[in-house]
């Protein structure tokens, strides 16, 4: 019986040596579901953030988009905010993008007298 109280006591103890050291006196810890909260935040923030900057990087490089208006486009992308890029990516693109052509160098045939291994 001794031994469970002294057993409770250190755990007591450890608690309250952990949780000093871990937490400053006096600063609020969040609780779990405010974590998630702010975890949850964070990750709407960086998808809608990601979205409106691929959507104005593809309007400033696409020659051409429906209605030939890119400042409206470029507003309705930045005042609706996922939204608004996801109509754009659906709506909007009339001509590909334009893109450098390649060089294409055509291989050059080797003719039937150039065969050494015969």
């Amino acid at each position: 019986m001794a031994r469970r109280i002294a057993g409770r006591a250190r755990l007591a103890t450890m608690v309250a040596t952990v949780s000093c050291v871990s937490v400053l006196r006096g600063a609020n810890v969040p609780d779990l579901k405010t974590l998630l909260l702010i975890c949850a935040v964070l990750l709407w923030a960086c998808v809608q953030y990601g979205l409106m900057a691929w959507a104005l990087r593809d309007l400033v490089y696409r020659p051409r988009v429906r209605g030939d208006n890119k400042i409206l486009w470029g507003m309705l992308i930045l005042t609706v905010p996922v939204i608004g890029a996801l109509f754009y990516a659906g709506v909007a693109p009339v001509t590909p993008i334009a893109r450098t052509p390649r060089l294409i160098v055509p291989q050059r045939r080797l003719a039937a007298h150039d065969d050494t291994a015969a």
